[in-house]
């Protein structure tokens, strides 16, 4: 991977995923369901993270349902 050394390397994509996450937490959890749910269960989890970013669970499908009705009352 790049520049970084093997050892370094699943610590950095780590890092890149939750990175993505922040950016666009549909995309990861679309591409990668299972690294979104890892890294749900660790932030989430965590005592002081936890206070600081919280990821959701909620599916695209379900947050887009949820908009589409909230402009429907609108």
């Amino acid at each position: 991977m790049g520049g970084y050394p093997k050892k370094k390397a699943p610590r950095e994509l780590f890092a890149e995923a939750i990175r993505a996450y922040m950016v666009d937490p549909n995309y990861l959890k679309t591409v990668a369901p299972k690294v979104a749910k890892r890294i749900r269960k660790y932030v989430n989890t965590h005592p002081e993270l936890k206070n600081i970013i919280q990821f959701n669970v909620l599916a695209p499908v379900a947050v887009t349902g949820l908009l589409s009705a909230k402009n429907k009352e609108d």
